[in-house]
């Protein structure tokens, strides 16, 4: 039987992973000195997109509207050069009128040697709407009043994603004559209107005639609003917008504060807002914060019930620049956002509204189908939901003005024309809903556009 002796030690050797070394890569860790390596790549994928709302304002070139001639062929038809000689459906084309090309190259002339001839030639990009093909064509001008014909002569695609842009070449044919003129108007079977500004802003860009005479009487409707209203309806004393036609001065600062941020102060002095002690006015959730969000979501919380109260209701708590040290006679305010033990006893004072002034509402067509009629405006609201009507505080509409905002609200299309047929019936309104109606009619044209 063996036998432990106590004086004999064994030693086991202990195995330690080896350090790591610094310089061996680390798939991008950074160490503590300050060693960064590079991992090692095996696959290169490019996962960046262009917006489609950002294709033709970064597309990389000069713009140069022109005129856009879209060939008109079946999948089987030959491609051929416009010919002004032949009268054929495959002559018919699609007219497109001041379509923005992204020009890289300058129209140069090139002469030919041998023929002693002319060549002008170019490249450039299209984005958005418009598919290129080869033998499309476009009208431009020379210079010197004549304008050039120019053929595509090849069109690619610059990307295989959805949103793409097109770059082509082309090549002028000849000058339009009279007679090329005339051929070129009788091939014509549609014309639309490119306009650059809606697809900047992911809107169709192309528009019909008729669709662009209202987008140019929108852009004249917002003008002539933006350098009248605030000058119509500003009072000098209080160097605000105040209730028009009324012998004392009746403010509304919730107004006043969304028209400030719609940008409607064409006046030499900025439109003030005057604080309501002690009350937060930029506290209040009303209508026009409501608008200002964009969102139904909230509908329910916007404070609808409210009235006109005496100024000096507001002198609870002192303030110099308030609106009880102010030539402000009476004031809206919300009565549910009254303490009212926070004002002195007996000063909440009460009033009335000024007199309404009747008219007869005037039914249009709100949805563009024929039949389908709603006032365009109703009386301005003096009961407990501010300025508009009930059916619009429960998620609806009751009037075409009101039908403008639902579809505002909820991100959903408006016709076109409805912003335009308010917008023409606005003047014809008593003045104290021009005051409240004007920004609202001012805010659907600016949506429909």
């Amino acid at each position: 039987m063996l036998k432990a002796k106590r004086d004999s030690v064994t030693t086991v050797p202990v195995t330690r992973p080896p350090l790591e070394s610094l310089e061996a890569p680390r798939d991008g860790v950074k160490d503590t000195t300050n060693i960064v390596t590079n991992p090692d790549r095996t696959t290169v994928v490019d996962l960046d997109r262009v917006p489609a709302t950002h294709l033709l304002q970064y597309t990389q070139g000069s713009p140069w509207p022109v005129m856009w001639f879209r060939r008109l062929w079946g999948k089987n038809d030959p491609k051929k050069i416009f010919d002004p000689e032949v009268i054929n459906p495959t002559q018919q084309t699609e007219r497109i009128i001041n379509l923005v090309l992204k020009v890289n190259t300058t129209l140069t002339p090139q002469q030919d040697v041998a023929h002693k001839t002319f060549t002008r030639a170019g490249n450039a990009k299209v984005a958005l709407s418009v598919v290129p093909n080869e033998h499309d064509f476009f009208i431009a001008a020379l210079g010197d009043s004549r304008f050039g014909l120019f053929d595509v002569q090849s069109s690619t695609r610059m990307t295989d994603n959805k949103v793409a842009v097109y770059e082509i070449e082309y090549t002028m044919l000849f000058e339009v004559s009279d007679t090329i003129h005339k051929a070129i108007e009788a091939s014509v079977q549609r014309t639309y209107h490119y306009v650059a500004e809606r697809a900047w802003v992911g809107i169709d860009p192309l528009l019909t005639p008729d669709e662009f005479r209202r987008f140019n009487s929108q852009e004249t409707y917002q003008r002539i609003i933006e350098e009248t209203y605030v000058q119509r309806f500003f009072n000098r004393d209080i160097r605000s917008l105040a209730y028009p036609d009324v012998a004392e001065t009746y403010y509304d600062a919730y107004l006043v504060m969304f028209v400030k941020e719609l940008g409607l102060r064409h006046t030499p002095d900025d439109l003030r807002v005057y604080p309501h002690n002690p009350m937060r006015v930029e506290d209040v959730f009303t209508l026009w914060k409501l608008l200002g969000q964009r969102s139904t979501w909230q509908l329910g919380s916007v404070e609808k019930n409210g009235n006109w109260y005496s100024a000096k209701t507001f002198r609870a708590r002192h303030g110099m620049n308030t609106v009880a040290y102010s030539k402000v006679r009476n004031s809206f305010a919300f009565e549910g956002r009254f303490n009212i033990n926070q004002f002195i006893a007996g000063a909440v004072s009460k009033e009335v509204w000024p007199v309404a002034v009747a008219f007869e509402p005037q039914q249009i067509v709100y949805r563009g189908i024929e039949g389908e009629t709603l006032p365009a405006y109703l009386p301005l609201s003096r009961d407990e939901h501010y300025v508009l009507s009930r059916a619009f505080y429960e998620g609806s509409y009751a009037s075409g003005l009101e039908y403008g905002l639902y579809c505002y609200l909820n991100n959903t299309p408006t016709p076109s024309n409805l912003a335009t047929q308010l917008a023409e019936l606005l003047p014809k309104l008593p003045q104290a809903e021009q005051l409240y109606y004007t920004p609202l009619v001012y805010l659907l044209l600016k949506y429909t556009r």
